[in-house]
């Protein structure tokens, strides 16, 4: 009789020729390994029965080693600077000769094994934090807690495609960590002397001013400043880098120029010695800070600059080195360790320089991790909690997959031996039911490799007994 279909909302039992089925699929596979694990190199190596020992814990380990260290020879850091002729862009230049400088194991090796960083300017602090923002570079030098702006304009000074070398989708939240403090940077607001002013409140009407480009730190806090004072001005100069709105200042084809910049850069010294140009003073600096708590009040003491005959006091920002959030808590950390023995030396002839620092900065933005594992001297170690929780996963997984294998290939191997026995009856059946001598031949045969399975712990001891005793129940009785 046809038997019954299994009746619905129960399981489909597992029969002899389901894993029939299934075991001529492994059949392949078992014979691959074989091959592979009985080969004489394998075995000075390891033991037998032991391979997957190497594979797991030597072999993935040393794949995945290799596709990172193959990642990071071909990945390039993007650190964005600042304007051209700025304070910024030649600082950057000096942070990328330091971070490209070969390690210990660089030098022992004779090899490249970090990434190659590179420095491209920009138009300033805002354009920087938007493409930091949006995962397009790692690394940018930005004034700290300047809002994070969605877009900006393209940048006059920078080629779109030298940025986005590692294009990200943008996601919630903000990428922006800080790394490391600079130094501050004054607002420098410089103009004619024919306009007979000494402060920014005196500034005329409608004045041809350059402002900086869009997306610069100059740009954001002098229209932050001209609007507290409610001074409109005529804005000329927006694709104008530093030596450009300095020479046109200098021509007198502007009234005044405004430059978040470092105290005692070289091109406003130089300007400033001459007597058509005058520097002037911020005297509601303390009411700005107030309402802008992310800068700062700055003093600039008579002849800081030569020509300069007053006291000025000016609000400022504090330059920073941030990276995206993307870069891991040992990358921040590295960086951060590479750089801080350099920067006394590359920061030597920039004021109000912050190199005395003890214990974490102070930051409206958020600091890396790696940051302040430095700042904190706790070195990130391999088995933090994440990484150890991820390690046990990983074994666990390994464990179980090996123990699942391991039975399935148990189960195949004796039912392969009890398939060639009942093939080996039939091959040996005589008339009246007696087997002839090759069964008895083949038998010893059968039994020596079910006892080699069993010494080799591809078999348990119960299994053998099953295969002994099914070898008895073959033979006829008299």
């Amino acid at each position: 009789m046809p038997s019954k279909p299994p009746t619905r909302g129960r399981a489909t039992p597992i029969t002899d020729q389901f894993l029939g089925k299934v075991f001529r699929q492994v059949e392949q596979l078992d014979r691959a390994y074989r091959r592979i694990h009985r080969h004489p190199t394998l075995h000075v190596i390891i033991s037998a029965g032991r391979s997957w020992v190497l594979f797991f814990f030597i072999g993935i380990p040393l794949i995945a080693g290799s596709v990172w260290l193959v990642r990071d020879l071909q990945t390039t850091y993007v650190l964005l600077t600042g304007m051209p002729g700025g304070s910024a862009a030649s600082l950057g230049e000096d942070i990328v000769r330091i971070l490209n400088l070969p390690s210990y194991w660089e030098q022992f090796f004779h090899l490249n094994l970090v990434p190659d960083f590179t420095a491209v300017e920009s138009c300033g602090s805002l354009d920087n934090l938007v493409e930091l923002n949006m995962g397009h570079v790692q690394l940018a030098i930005v004034e700290d807690g300047l809002p994070i702006q969605s877009e900006q304009a393209p940048c006059p000074f920078r080629k779109q495609s030298e940025a986005k070398t590692v294009k990200k989708a943008a996601e919630h939240g903000s990428r922006v960590r800080a790394m490391l403090p600079l130094y501050l940077s004054p607002l420098h607001v410089l103009a004619k002397k024919r306009l007979a002013i000494k402060d920014v409140r005196q500034l005329p009407l409608h004045s041809r001013v350059y402002l900086g480009p869009d997306g610069s730190a100059t740009n954001y806090v002098s229209e932050l400043v001209l609007e507290h004072y409610a001074i409109a001005v005529e804005r000329v100069g927006r694709d104008w880098d530093i030596a450009r709105a300095l020479q046109e200042l200098q021509r007198g084809t502007i009234d005044a120029a405004f430059f978040v910049i470092a105290l005692n850069s070289d091109n406003v010294q130089e300007v400033l010695k001459g007597s058509d140009v005058v520097l002037l003073n911020l005297d509601g600096a303390k009411g700005i800070k107030l309402l802008a708590p992310y800068l700062e009040v700055i003093d600039i003491p008579a002849e800081t600059y030569k020509g300069s005959a007053q006291d000025i006091t000016t609000v400022g920002t504090r330059t920073i080195l941030a990276a995206s959030a993307d870069l891991s808590m040992a990358e921040a950390y590295e960086m951060a360790t590479k750089l801080a023995p350099h920067l006394h030396r590359i920061l030597r002839r920039i004021p109000l320089s912050e190199l005395k620092m003890v214990g974490i900065p102070d930051l409206y933005y958020r600091l890396h991790e790696g940051a302040i594992r430095y700042f904190t001297h706790d070195p990130p170690f391999f088995l933090n909690p994440h990484f150890a929780a991820g390690l046990g996963s990983y074994l666990s997984v390994i464990y179980v997959s090996h123990t699942a294998l391991m039975q399935l290939l148990r189960r195949y191997r004796i039912h392969r031996l009890l398939s060639v026995v009942d093939r080996l009856v039939v091959t040996s059946q005589l008339d009246e039911g007696k087997l002839s001598g090759r069964f008895y031949r083949h038998q010893r045969v059968l039994r020596r490799k079910a006892a080699q399975l069993l010494r080799r712990h591809r078999i348990k001891l119960d299994d053998f007994t099953l295969i002994s005793e099914y070898l008895k129940s073959q033979v006829p009785t008299l």
